[in-house]
């Protein structure tokens, strides 16, 4: 069977304004005091407007800062990041800097290691055995201090043939990277997969979902397990959808965004349907992913809502193949 492995390269967002307290990243001085005590400020000195002032001034950056900062990127770079890529998803660090990462993994393990390491990168809850929570992550007994959840992390993989050139491939692996911080706004992801013929597939989403209560990645890991688990089951729904979205209508013609996203949701169930899915939460999903942008804003062009729709399914249909699934 033909090998295929991806690369993973990760960066921290906004490090300089982290580092220097502005910005996005800038926190009152208010924020730095326990609730309780705010709220006895906002108490006692509500008459007083120097002190409301004072109080909704941004903090002064200050060396404890720069200590925690520090710490919590030693500790990524250092026990996290090579822990989460080889102790749970069988990968190879090949790089770690700080906020700086760059891994090679299976191809079967590369959503799950993405989305592992940005809840460690921040110390939020994930699918990591709840190692990381409330800021800090916990390896091996001990606590180790994250950036936290205000901080956030783009990244960009590349999934290649292994006769592919290695230039070729670290190349497509900086563009990946770059779309998910320029078309993902950062705080997202951007995959691109090469395949031994010719074709590519290329796909940007954030971490953040862009619909209220569908997340993008799981609904991807979600429908490539039900192309490889379910019962009877055809892969040839991804070439289906392929087919007839060639002659997608435009949004207008069926009434804008609502009449775009049904007519999606009913094509896609009667495909998943003829090919064994039986599940309607995955037209359900997808036909609403796909009629949004990574930030959420409607498409409002045949052809952008194409796109998306071919990214989804053709990456849920390759990570799919059973060479590519981890064992």
């Amino acid at each position: 069977p033909e090998t295929y492995y991806a690369l993973l390269l990760m960066d921290g967002d906004r490090m300089g304004e982290w580092l220097s307290g502005g910005g996005a990243t800038a926190r009152p001085y208010r924020d730095t005091f326990h609730p309780a005590i705010e709220t006895e400020l906002d108490r006692r000195f509500d008459s007083q407007p120097a002190v409301a002032a004072y109080l909704d001034t941004p903090r002064a950056i200050s060396p404890a800062r720069h200590l925690a900062i520090s710490g919590a990127l030693g500790a990524f770079a250092n026990l996290i990041g090579r822990h989460v890529i080889e102790e749970i998803h069988n990968g190879r660090l090949l790089y770690a800097g700080g906020d700086d990462l760059m891994a090679m993994l299976p191809t079967g393990e590369l959503l799950a290691a993405m989305h592992a390491l940005r809840h460690a990168y921040s110390g939020t809850a994930g699918n990591d055995g709840d190692q990381a929570a409330n800021g800090y992550f916990r390896l091996h007994g001990q606590l180790h201090l994250c950036m936290g959840p205000s901080a956030s992390a783009s990244m960009g993989a590349v999934i290649v043939h292994h006769q592919t050139p290695l230039t070729t491939a670290l190349a497509e692996l900086r563009r990946a990277e770059q779309r998910a911080k320029t078309e993902g706004r950062r705080n997202a992801l951007s995959l691109s997969i090469l395949k031994r013929s010719g074709g590519a597939i290329r796909h940007t989403a954030r971490w953040t979902p862009p619909i209220a209560g569908i997340c993008e990645i799981s609904t991807l890991n979600a429908f490539s397990d039900a192309l490889v688990k379910g019962q009877g089951v055809s892969r040839r729904a991804a070439y289906n959808v392929a087919n007839w979205l060639a002659d997608l209508p435009e949004p207008s013609a069926l009434g804008g965004q609502s009449g775009i996203t049904d007519y999606l949701e009913s094509v896609l169930t009667y495909q998943f349907t003829r090919q064994g899915i039986g599940e309607t939460a995955h037209a359900h999903r997808l036909a609403r992913l796909a009629t949004v942008d990574p930030l959420g804003t409607p498409l409002t062009t045949a052809s952008e809502i194409r796109e998306r729709l071919l990214g989804l399914t053709g990456v849920a249909e390759f990570l799919a193949r059973e060479t590519r699934r981890p064992t």
